[in-house]
């Protein structure tokens, strides 16, 4: 049998059974006025529906966040959305969580067919946490770990920031004018070398064996209370053993930069 055909049969048979996997939700609280209410929706696949809690079972599990209120569809399809373009890159799946995480548990039996003697496992868990919620604005931590074989797992953080007001994604753009933008690159830079006591003349190939000589202002980041989260994943500017990193630039470094909304 051809095999692009083999592959759809057996997602369909996958998806046959998730169809039926109601997911969790676990309710945090309820819309008052203009506010949103936050649920947390949780998705679990194991392979062969093995127990998760053990420590030989393939699995993925994603949690996500579902909106409640104003605006709450069009934030909830950004949410999931994102998270899809995040985390999955199923080049035959567009956008549906089910499908990935069935999936996923296919290329895992492809690995146990061409291996039957191995018994390495697999797992994939996507977890999310609010940084910042006010009555115009969301920002969301999303999280992946991930392990399929390897030195090491797989880990990525990707932040979201989203305007309440209209539903919309909020991007450095939004907030900072362009004709600062250089500006930014040179303050987070600045603050990158002042954490890590260097000077304005150090090489940071050379003393922190990153891979470029400067850092500029990551499209990945988080608004919070004290100002912007900058977040840089692994290997982003660095190589694995530097693991990730975070430049804050408080409201007072941002002061001047920041676009009046």
């Amino acid at each position: 049998m051809n095999r692009s055909i083999l592959n759809t049969l057996t997602i369909a048979l996958f998806l046959c059974h998730a169809c039926n996997q109601k997911p969790i939700v676990t309710k945090t609280s309820s819309p008052e006025g203009n506010s949103l209410a936050i649920n947390k929706k949780t998705l679990i696949e194991s392979f062969e529906a093995c127990d998760i809690q053990t420590e030989n079972c393939t699995y993925i599990e994603i949690n996500y966040p579902e909106l409640v209120g104003k605006n709450a569809e069009k934030i909830n399809e950004l949410v999931k959305s994102e998270i899809f373009n995040f985390y999955f890159s199923d080049a035959e799946i567009v956008g549906a969580f089910d499908a990935s995480m069935i999936n996923f548990l296919r290329n895992y039996q492809e690995f146990k067919d061409d291996f039957p003697d191995s018994d390495q496992i697999w797992n994939k868990e996507i977890n999310y946490e609010i940084v910042n919620q006010t009555d115009d604005l969301l920002s969301l931590k999303v999280q992946s770990n991930e392990y399929t074989g390897g030195a090491h797992p797989n880990n990525l953080v990707n932040f979201l920031n989203i305007d309440l007001e209209d539903g919309e994604k909020i991007n450095l753009d939004n907030i900072i004018s362009k004709d600062y933008r250089s500006k930014l690159d040179q303050l987070v830079d600045q603050k990158y070398r002042s954490q890590n006591n260097l000077t304005a003349q150090d090489n940071l190939k050379e003393k922190k064996g990153l891979f470029e000589e400067k850092i500029n202002a990551s499209e990945n980041f988080a608004i919070t209370d004290d100002g912007i989260l900058f977040y840089y994943n692994n290997y982003e500017i660095g190589p694995y053993s530097m693991g990730p990193t975070e430049i804050l630039l408080s409201n007072t470094e941002l002061d001047g930069l920041l676009k009046m909304k």
